[in-house]
């Protein structure tokens, strides 16, 4: 209602880069900017501004009876409690793409191909 979601300042994730001075010797958040800068490819601020306001505003009740929904039970962004109807990945971030690679690599020939077996 306050579309308080407007204020964020996107401008910033085009200097991310500098972000990185203020990690300070922590390895855990560099090893998490370096892993930013090299997979947030999608950057523009006009695509992340109409993403943002769409997944806030999703009125969507319905499940899609054919999307695969693959979700992580850590995932910070989107809880898992509530997602239903998914393949839960243990330890799956809103990052796990990139972290749980190997998993995907591993099982998402099984899933694709079981699906278009149907």
């Amino acid at each position: 209602k306050t579309k308080c979601y407007k204020m964020l300042p996107l401008k910033w994730l085009n200097a991310i880069e500098k972000l990185s001075k203020f990690a300070n010797g922590n390895g855990l958040i560099a090893k998490r900017i370096q892993l930013y800068e090299k997979y947030l490819a999608v950057r523009d601020v006009i695509y992340l501004d109409w993403a943002i306001e769409n997944v806030l505003l999703w009125k969507q009740k319905e499940i899609n009876k054919n999307c695969i929904h693959i979700h992580g039970d850590a995932d910070g962004v989107f809880p898992i409690e509530y997602i239903k109807k998914c393949i839960v990945i243990p330890g799956g971030t809103h990052l796990m793409i990139i972290n749980k690679y190997k998993w995907f690599n591993e099982n998402l020939p099984k899933i694709i191909t079981n699906v278009y077996e149907k």
